[in-house]
């Protein structure tokens, strides 16, 4: 079981906390086509898990912060 599982693990703990969020503001400085400087929190970004690939097995992704708050993400 751990050789099915450890690997698809190991690809999830290597993900940014904010992927675990369905959305949230963008943490970096960011560039439009047209040349225009978006600053940090000025948008909404959609997180990967949203409509993106993921592990077939997996059926649900969640965050359990340090207070014990959870915030489900998406698939």
């Amino acid at each position: 079981m751990e050789e099915l599982v450890v690997p698809s693990l190991a690809v999830e703990s290597g993900r940014p906390y904010t992927d675990y969020v369905a959305f949230h503001y963008n943490t970096e400085v960011v560039w439009s086509p047209s040349g225009e400087r978006f600053v940090p929190g000025s948008f909404i970004v959609e997180s990967p898990l949203v409509g993106g690939p993921s592990i077939d097995w997996i059926e649900l992704y969640f965050q359990v912060d340090p207070d014990g708050t959870w915030t489900l993400g998406r698939r």
